[in-house]
């Protein structure tokens, strides 16, 4: 008898428990990003009316002005030591889905970045993100927060066009 198990018991969980934990948690985490409630949590966050998820619902609780916008464009991170970006990082790296359309997992980030369209808006807002250009996030990290915006797009199971999740996360550019 222990602290931890007063009665006695012997615990019969099985060899399986700790991966599914860790899936649950990780599950959790991304559906935790993409339900927050979008104009108070996301919108309005560290001086940024107009981060991607205020953008993508519509539901901002202030107008978005120039100045508010501080995310960075492809263009931008595709730049050699801007921002400390990562570009030799893989997209298996970071994200749970294959990219869309174009490019494989094993691709590098500046090889998409490079390609355009909505993998390289995708890891835009990966660096945005990691780099503290939305605001103060209540997430874990940047990795996270990008997932949670790929899983939303319908072509991996959300409910949101590749077009519209473009549009809001382009809105978000700056330079």
């Amino acid at each position: 008898m222990s602290l931890d198990n007063p009665k006695g018991i012997e615990s019969s969980v099985s060899k399986n428990t700790t991966p599914r934990r860790t899936f649950l948690k990780r599950a959790t985490a991304t559906t935790m990003v993409a339900s927050l409630p979008l104009s108070s949590s996301w919108a309005t966050g560290g001086g940024n009316g107009c981060a991607v998820s205020g953008n993508l619902s519509g539901n901002l609780s202030r107008e978005c002005e120039p100045n508010q916008i501080i995310g960075k464009s492809p263009n931008y991170w595709k730049e050699p030591n801007n921002g400390g970006a990562d570009l030799g990082l893989r997209w298996d790296d970071i994200f749970d889905k294959s990219p869309l359309f174009s490019g494989n997992s094993g691709d590098t980030l500046s090889t998409l970045l490079s390609a355009g369209g909505i993998n390289a808006a995708i890891i835009a807002a990966y660096f945005n993100a990691e780099n503290g250009f939305y605001g103060p996030l209540d997430v874990a990290n940047g990795a996270i927060y990008a997932n949670g915006l790929n899983n939303q797009i319908i072509e991996n199971g959300g409910t949101v066009s590749v077009a519209d999740m473009l549009a809001a996360i382009q809105s978000t550019y700056s330079i």
